[in-house]
């Protein structure tokens, strides 16, 4: 399972007035990055997204918290069809 570990969190925050409130929950968390986020759930994956940019990251999971329930089976069915069928080709961010 440790293999499913992310490198990194990262938390968008919208609105942005809460965004310092946001941020002092992950101060002890190095692993999580919180940005701002954008006027839509659109506008705020891309923040995210641009936000991840120098990180390079090979592969990112977006989870929208309007839908808080998702379980961790989900997510770890999600990793492994990634994992099994990213080669083919899934969505490619350029």
């Amino acid at each position: 399972i440790r293999r499913y570990m992310p490198d990194s969190i990262m938390v968008v925050v919208a609105p942005v007035d809460t965004l310092e409130a946001v941020r002092a929950m992950f101060t002890h968390d190095t692993n999580t990055l919180v940005v701002a986020g954008g006027s839509s759930r659109q506008a705020s994956t891309l923040q995210g997204l641009l936000a991840l940019r120098a990180k390079a990251p090979t592969h990112v999971l977006i989870h929208d918290a309007a839908r808080p329930f998702l379980s961790g089976q989900i997510i770890l069915e999600v990793l492994q069809a990634l994992e099994r069928l990213a080669p083919r080709g899934l969505l490619e961010a350029r």
